[in-house]
């Protein structure tokens, strides 16, 4: 029940984050509400499924399912992570001035307003403490706007991929340190794959010969 409510919340995240870019830092009406409508459905059901799952195995399904989808969706649809793509040309569209620095700095903000939403929505034990549930949703509400417009110059495929990344990291910590869960050694090849995977889908191909 509980890996059901989970992978139910991975696909709406999926679906949620496949409008996000669509969305256009929620400028845009119809992208906006598919936005909404998966992010809210896919905290609910992963707030339920963390009553019996552990947070850092839970947020660590649900980031790595959810980036490998998302990457492949970036790439088939919206053509991201072209194999023609220099290191230079890589090097300079993560240049463009102040605009890329501010896309940047959101997506470090939300990164940090996800995981502390998070944290709050484990505590809310499937939303029997409805307060604290309900600052954990604005707090995820708070990340997914702010992601939002650091993708208007950040591709969804790396953003999403650092995104999950980290946050699968430090959640991953949090877990341990405050809620007295246990590292164990294949826990610990897990995270670091998911990490490993970041790393690897933020570094550009190198140009084809012609």
């Amino acid at each position: 029940m509980a890996y059901g409510l989970l992978f139910g919340g991975i696909f709406m995240e999926v679906l949620g984050s496949f409008f996000l870019k669509r969305a256009n830092g929620f400028r845009n009406l119809i992208p906006t509400i598919m936005v909404l409508i998966g992010y809210f459905s896919s905290l609910v059901l992963v707030t339920l499924a963390m009553q019996r799952l552990p947070l850092g195995v839970t947020y660590a399904m649900w980031a790595g399912l959810g980036t490998f989808a998302t990457v492949i969706l970036a790439v088939v649809v919206y053509r991201e992570l072209n194999c023609n793509r220099s290191r230079g040309d890589f090097t300079e569209h993560l240049n463009q001035g102040g605009m890329m620095m501010r896309a940047w700095i959101q997506l470090v903000i939300a990164i940090g307003v996800e995981i502390a939403g998070t944290s709050l929505l484990k505590l809310s034990a499937g939303f029997k403490y409805p307060l604290v549930g309900i600052v954990g949703m604005l707090l995820y509400g708070l990340a997914i706007f702010s992601f939002s417009r650091a993708l208007s110059k950040i591709p969804l495929s790396v953003g999403y991929a650092i995104w999950a990344g980290v946050g699968t990291a430090a959640t991953g910590l949090i877990g341990i340190w405050a809620f007295g869960e246990i590292l164990t050694g294949l826990k610990t090849l897990g995270f670091m794959a998911i990490i490993t995977g970041v790393i690897l889908l933020n570094m550009p191909a190198k140009a084809t010969k012609p």
